[in-house]
């Protein structure tokens, strides 16, 4: 009996393709109601650092109550990459995706919409636990006052530690802070999207059933 080793590759490589990317929104916030929870799958729902010395929800958004820094609104602007102050006062807005071991995801964007309702000299920027949580890891460049909203989608595609993403835990925090030494600065964060790309991974038993399968296959047809 003869087999055309191509056609025995073909197969076997078929039959261990566990499945196609799925393009999914993993994570979701929309505060409607007042709720911070994740209407995507994987979300956890929205939490605070220290630094935010007050949070609610008005409407449909998030209303967050504080993040200053110490500071003074006639002192020097203190927010640069170098400045280790805004990262230390805990001024964070969090979220995690909890990934399984039976998914690989590929991050491929994060949409929000940022607005300082009533700001001084305001400090705002996006980091992940896999991208580094120190000055000049933000994701998007550090925004501050000379532009009081943000709602452009940060594509995450390019970002090689948020792809191939499995058993894992990712965190991400949004800073928010001032430097007018003032608890009543308000923000707002509202429709906040995580998208990305999963795949299924099998079992390793299941794989090598597939990969049994289609080399029984192949044998019967030689037969």
């Amino acid at each position: 009996m003869s087999i055309n080793t191509k056609t025995l590759l073909a197969a076997t490589a078929l039959a261990f393709t566990a499945a196609s990317a799925n393009a999914v929104t993993i994570a979701e916030y929309t505060f409607t109601s007042g709720s911070t929870a994740s209407t995507g799958p994987l979300g956890s729902n929205i939490g605070f650092e220290a630094g935010i010395t007050g949070s609610s929800t008005a409407g449909d958004e998030l209303s967050i109550h504080g993040g200053q820094t110490a500071g003074s609104a006639l002192g020097p602007t203190i927010y640069t990459d170098t400045d280790e102050e805004r990262i230390a006062s805990e001024n964070w807005v969090t979220f995690s995706i909890a990934v399984s071991a039976a998914q690989e995801i590929d991050l491929t964007s994060l949409t929000f919409n940022y607005d300082a309702i009533l700001p001084a000299q305001f400090s705002f920027g996006v980091y992940t636990s896999k991208t580094g949580f120190t000055e000049g890891d933000h994701l998007l460049g550090l925004l501050t006052n000379t532009a009081s909203s943000y709602s452009t989608p940060l594509d995450l595609s390019g970002i090689g530690s948020l792809q191939n993403l499995t058993d894992e835990t990712v965190e991400f925090r949004f800073l928010l802070g001032d430097d007018s030494g003032s608890n009543t600065r308000i923000y707002a964060l509202d429709n906040i999207v995580l998208n990305g790309d999963v795949t299924a991974v099998p079992e390793p038993s299941t794989t090598a059933l597939l990969g049994l399968g289609g080399l029984a296959l192949i044998l019967r047809r030689r037969k």
